[in-house]
């Protein structure tokens, strides 16, 4: 079966982000990488054996070759990333004119989950001469990362993130809300949760997007009707209040979207 294979490649999304959030903004990947050849060559076997009579699936009646072909470069593509399971990104708060680059807080966790994490990281901090002289505890404990100087460059104050790796979790985080969550992140056993995860308080976005909509509407190069159209936009953006939640993953019945929506009635 089709969704037998296709599940495959489920990957790991943290629980904690399908439960009460409080963040901006919300993503995470969860995609089983040392599957994909499995997966890619699955799928190639039933188009050899099954005629699919679905609109949307006729497309792979007779295109075992085409899709095997794909095979080599997406070996070649993920052969660095070889048992990862998931990416999540987390942004709790950011404070400061975001837009002029002048951030004075940020509260937000990046976190890496696969089988071979510690030699995934070990490759990614070699890029980086200054990360490649950190000496990373397996217990879990923080370390202060470096961080390119052309980041953040004009915070009022030190940005300071952290990393910590311990077991299957890699996790760089910075600010308060991020430092309660990281050892939860750290502890978790790996899962098969799903294949995709967003969440977005549009509130809390659209506040934060607004500084972005002010340098472009001071633009000397903005005409009189893109400053209209901004403030149009504008307007009808700072109406939206409320958190949206989507899952995607494979299931027995199939792809399966679930998804949800708050309304903040205050």
């Amino acid at each position: 079966m089709l969704t037998d294979v296709l599940k495959l490649i489920r990957g790991h999304i943290p629980t904690d982000m399908t439960g009460a959030q409080s963040d901006i903004f919300s993503m995470a990947i969860g995609l089983d990488v040392s599957r994909l050849d499995q997966v890619i060559s699955g799928v190639a076997k039933l188009t050899e054996n099954f005629q699919y009579q679905c609109p949307l699936l006729q497309q792979l009646n007779g295109s075992a070759d085409a899709i095997n072909s794909v095979r080599p470069m997406v070996a070649m593509s993920t052969g660095m990333a070889r048992g990862l399971k998931g990416v999540r990104m987390s942004l709790f708060d950011i404070q400061g004119d975001v837009a002029a680059g002048e951030i004075s807080v940020v509260d937000g966790l990046l976190s890496v989950s696969g089988d071979q994490i510690r030699a995934l990281i070990n490759i990614m901090m070699a890029m980086n001469p200054n990360a490649g002289m950190i000496n990373i505890p397996e217990d879990g404990s923080p370390v202060a990362l470096p961080m390119p100087q052309q980041w953040l460059q004009g915070a009022a104050q030190r940005v300071q993130a952290m990393l910590a790796v311990k077991d299957n979790h890699a996790v760089v985080f910075a600010g308060d809300t991020a430092k309660g969550l990281y050892q939860k992140a750290l502890d978790e056993p790996l899962n098969e949760n799903g294949l995709l995860f967003f969440s977005m308080d549009y509130g809390r976005y659209m506040k934060l997007l607004g500084g972005f909509m002010d340098v472009a509407a001071q633009d000397v190069e903005t005409t009189a009707e893109e400053k209209a159209e901004i403030e149009k936009f504008r307007n009808a953006m700072s109406k939206l209040d409320y958190r949206e939640k989507v899952l995607m993953r494979f299931t027995d019945k199939g792809f399966e979207i679930e998804g949800s929506i708050a309304i903040n009635t205050q």
